[in-house]
């Protein structure tokens, strides 16, 4: 699943990069210029989405792994929890801000 999810950023990654400095080269004040005026790009928020999730995802996968080494006991498996869930409202809200 983290395969897929990580393929997503990068070929949204590579799409953006092409969008940039080749279709839009010759956009007035260059490619820095585009980058300002068009940050909402679909394929920038598909990147960062995919990267959210993918974080996610790894969060999720070491938390069972935890709950399971700690011989099936939630109790150390809340202070993980906390700070994934800290950490992908704060980042959803960065980058809605950024939007």
């Amino acid at each position: 699943m983290q395969f897929m999810v990580s393929t997503v950023h990068i070929g949204n990654g590579w799409r953006d990069i092409v969008e940039i400095f080749i279709e839009n080269l010759q956009y007035p004040g260059g490619p820095a210029q585009y980058l300002e005026t068009n940050p909402a790009r679909p394929t920038t928020i598909t990147a960062k989405i995919a990267v959210i999730a993918n974080s996610f995802l790894a969060d999720m996968i070491l938390t069972w792994r935890l709950y399971m080494v700690w011989n099936r006991n939630i109790y150390p498996c809340i202070a993980p929890m906390v700070t994934m869930v800290t950490y992908v409202g704060l980042h959803l809200s960065l980058t809605k801000d950024r939007i």
